[in-house]
């Protein structure tokens, strides 16, 4: 009985035979056992699934590097600064009379927070008393910041034409007309309040 090995025989039939047996041979010797085909396919398994870990691993690594350092978004804010210009010699006099600043500041920051810091702190820069130069009434004066009235955030972002601050009045139509003063009045104030006086002298040379 033929016991698996290839047998040499010279004849023709033992020649067809001998091939036969050897290509029985062969396919039996190039087919893995069962059982060392599930140890294969387990053990590719186990180092796919190791590998899908380490590549996760990365990716989160990855994910958390990027993440801190991803600045947060940054917004601009509006910001109503009071400040308050009065005589040095009545500082301690709390009905002396003085002059009101309400200024409008723009602030770029992440967050609420950032923003008030940021705005009281140019409110601050603006105390002084101009190196001994200013004064109120002809006497000598100093500015004092006295605060923050309201603060907001600019929902449209900065652009020609952006809405900054609203304001809502209820009263009657008579009234609500008077609000606005006339286009010509609002230039000529504009102009004697915001223009240097070097643009001034300017246009009225080319006028």
């Amino acid at each position: 009985m033929w016991n698996g090995s290839p047998t040499v025989c010279k004849s023709g039939a033992g020649r067809i035979e001998f091939l036969f047996r050897e290509q029985s041979w062969r396919k039996r010797r190039s087919r893995p056992h069962p059982d060392a085909l599930a140890c294969c396919q387990a053990k590719a398994c186990s180092h796919n699934s190791r590998e899908v870990l380490r590549r996760l691993k990365l990716v989160q690594m990855l994910e958390m590097k990027t993440r801190g350092n991803r600045r947060p978004q940054r917004k601009w804010f509006w910001a109503s600064l009071i400040e308050m210009t009065i005589k040095k010699a009545d500082l301690k006099k709390p009905n002396a009379k003085v002059e009101v600043w309400d200024n409008l500041v723009m602030v770029n920051a992440a967050n609420v927070r950032e923003a008030v810091s940021k705005a009281w702190r140019f409110g601050k820069a603006g105390e002084g008393d101009s190196r001994g130069t200013l004064t109120l009434y002809g006497k000598p004066a100093v500015t004092k910041f006295l605060g923050i009235q309201e603060i907001g955030l600019i929902y449209d972002g900065v652009a020609d034409g952006s809405e900054i601050l609203w304001k809502l009045k209820r009263c009657g139509q008579k009234v609500a007309r008077s609000l606005a003063p006339p286009r010509s009045a609002i230039l000529r104030e504009a102009q004697l309040i915001h223009i240097p006086r070097n643009s001034l002298q300017r246009t009225k040379r080319s006028a």
